[in-house]
């Protein structure tokens, strides 16, 4: 029998605006991220879509996928519609600028 990889504890940390260094867990195996309250994270910005990405743990990775693509997000500087997050990769939306961390 396989035994699944189990999930790290994993955040993401504001490096901008006036919310600089607040830091947010990842408690759940999918978050959300946009400009809609409804969102886990919610980004007022208006250049931010209303859900614009999303953050999920599949296959034993923690993955940042743009779900709105009249809007981009950003990792580590390229536009990307699915990919995987390494730790200290910076995630950018609209103004706001996240550093992706695995908290060991």
């Amino acid at each position: 029998m396989i035994k699944a990889k189990k999930r790290p504890k994993a955040s993401l940390t504001i490096q901008n605006t006036c919310f600089k260094g607040f830091r947010i867990q990842i408690k759940k195996k999918r978050i959300t991220l946009g400009r809609h309250i409804n969102n886990d994270i919610c980004l007022d910005d208006p250049d931010v879509a209303l859900f614009q990405a999303e953050i999920s743990w599949h296959d034993g990775q923690y993955f940042l996928e743009n779900v709105d693509g009249r809007a981009p997000s950003l990792v580590s500087g390229q536009a990307v519609k699915n990919t995987r997050l390494k730790s200290g990769c910076l995630i950018k939306i609209g103004r706001f600028v996240l550093k992706f961390s695995l908290d060991n």
